[in-house]
C-alpha cells in the first residue's frame, strides 16, 4: 500500500528515527546513522534525528561530525543547546 499523505510521511520519518535509536542501543552505530540520515532526508528539520545522529557519531569518536550534527539540531531547536 502506497501512502503519500503528510501523516504517512511523518510516520515513516518517525519509523526511521526509531530504527536509528534501536541501532544505537545495539551499538550498531553505522546502521543507526544511516537510519537517522533517512529520517533527516524525509524531514530536514527533524532536530531530534540530527541530535541523535550527533550522539551516535560522538560514540564512534567522530567528534567533528558530531558537532556539525549538534549545531544543525540547535539551529532548528535552540533548546538542544541545553542538552
Amino acid at each position: 500500500m502506497l501512502c503519500f499523505s503528510a501523516l504517512c510521511k511523518e510516520q515513516t520519518t518517525r519509523a526511521w528515527y526509531s530504527k536509528g535509536i534501536f541501532g544505537v542501543r545495539l551499538r550498531r552505530y553505522e546502521e543507526a546513522i544511516q537510519a537517522f540520515d533517512k529520517a533527516i532526508e524525509l524531514d530536514p528539520n527533524y532536530a531530534r534525528a540530527l541530535y541523535s545522529k550527533g550522539s551516535a557519531l560522538y560514540d564512534q569518536g567522530k567528534y567533528n561530525e558530531a558537532i556539525e550534527a549538534y549545531d544543525k539540531a540547535i539551529e532548528i531547536e535552540p533548546q538542544y543547546a541545553e542538552a
